[in-house]
């Protein structure tokens, strides 16, 4: 319903996705940019975004690709900050690209397709726990802390958790044979 207004130009879509899915975008995209500033300025090119994509494009699930669109609209705009801050301090996503052979973005949406399968597959034979733990800090986003206080251990273990995590998905794409 929410894609046909899109498609009609209505100015009731954006009001609509806001309705159902703005409590979800405004979660992924504060665990990446804590300043409100930032998140609201990003929550709200996130609908703009949407509004000059859709049409031409029609999304299978909609959800995920607001999440998407949001979530990258974030890590650029972290990115862009902490380049003009110059404080060293490194976003999850780039944590994550240590344990990434060759390099840390993929460059071809084959090559991404791929990485994607294969960290669902490491994720598949992941515990509940380690999932869960991988995903909050990763997909969402959210700092060590958050993290390990949901799934109520400390950010020490957290911490060691994600290390060694992050050191079995690098082992699992050089056996998959993945690489930039």
């Amino acid at each position: 319903m929410i894609l046909d207004l899109f498609y009609e130009r209505s100015e009731q879509a954006v009001d609509a996705l806001k309705e159902k899915y703005g409590g979800v975008l405004r979660s992924v995209i504060v665990g990446i940019l804590p300043d409100k500033r930032d998140a609201e300025e990003c929550i709200s090119d996130v609908y703009f975004a949407v509004w000059n994509t859709v049409p031409p494009q029609r999304p299978k699930a909609l959800l995920p690709f607001l999440c998407r669109i949001g979530r990258n609209a974030a890590l650029d705009k972290a990115r862009s900050n902490f380049a003009a801050k110059r404080n060293g301090r490194l976003l999850a996503i780039d944590e994550l690209a240590e344990a990434i052979p060759g390099g840390d973005s993929p460059e071809s949406e084959t090559d991404a397709r791929e990485l994607a399968r294969l960290i669902n597959l490491f994720l598949s034979r992941c515990g509940e726990r380690d999932r869960i733990l991988f995903l909050r800090r990763y997909w969402y986003g959210q700092s060590v802390e958050t993290a390990a206080r949901s799934l109520g251990i400390s950010a020490n273990a957290a911490c060691v958790r994600l290390h060694r995590l992050r050191e079995k998905l690098r082992k699992t794409l050089k056996k998959e044979g993945y690489s930039l």
